[in-house]
């Protein structure tokens, strides 16, 4: 498949999918469009855990879009991953394919972190994939520029800082590693078709 790399065999049941990468590389798109072709539930950190993270922040004297303080990091993370991956679990034991939508950045270098939770969660048997949406550094600043988000005024202006903390590898093992790069939308059928076999 053009764009695409793929390792590791999986395993046959509805997939779990963690759909990262850097900011601006257009993981949202590929997640909804696996979603929607997987006939999966999609879960989007900042939608299922925004509201209440902004909420916490604000309350402790910090901008509702702090994502690199240490508060941030110590104490609004944990629960907002935490309610993601629970809401995330309870459509996997209903035997539906789950995308989550989020960067995980923090939990890259666990290379158990999968494999603990599923095994203290008790996942349902089923394909567990990490797919990595990829893009070149100056399409991925454009389209940072493009969408105007102050969550993304930081990383603009601190670019090479922020591109380079970026590129850190999911080290997850018990995953399939699948990346994605300069997408188009035939790339993203191939993959639904090859992931929903």
């Amino acid at each position: 498949m053009t764009g695409i790399a793929k390792a590791q065999a999986g395993r046959a049941g509805a997939p779990v999918v963690f759909v990262i990468g850097i900011a601006g590389a257009g993981k949202s798109t590929i997640a909804r469009q696996l979603a929607a072709g997987l006939r999966g539930v999609y879960l989007d950190k900042d939608t299922v855990a925004g509201s209440f993270a902004g909420q916490i922040l604000e309350s402790a004297g910090h901008d509702r879009g702090d994502r690199d303080s240490d508060f941030y990091r110590n104490v609004v993370m944990p629960p907002e991953y935490e309610t993601l991956l629970s809401l995330g679990e309870d459509n996997m034991r209903l035997g539906l394919p789950v995308i989550f939508d989020a960067p995980f950045g923090a939990f890259f270098a666990d290379k158990e972190y999968v494999r603990r939770r599923a095994s203290e969660k008790s996942w349902p048997a089923g394909r567990r994939i990490v797919l990595r949406v990829q893009v070149d550094k100056e399409r991925n600043r454009q389209q940072l520029s493009q969408r105007t988000s102050p969550r993304d005024a930081w990383k603009l202006e601190h670019w090479d800082e922020f591109w380079a903390s970026a590129q850190r590898d999911c080290l997850w093992e018990d995953v399939e590693h699948i990346t994605l790069r300069n997408t188009t939308d035939s790339d993203v059928a191939q993959l639904i078709t090859a992931i929903a076999v």
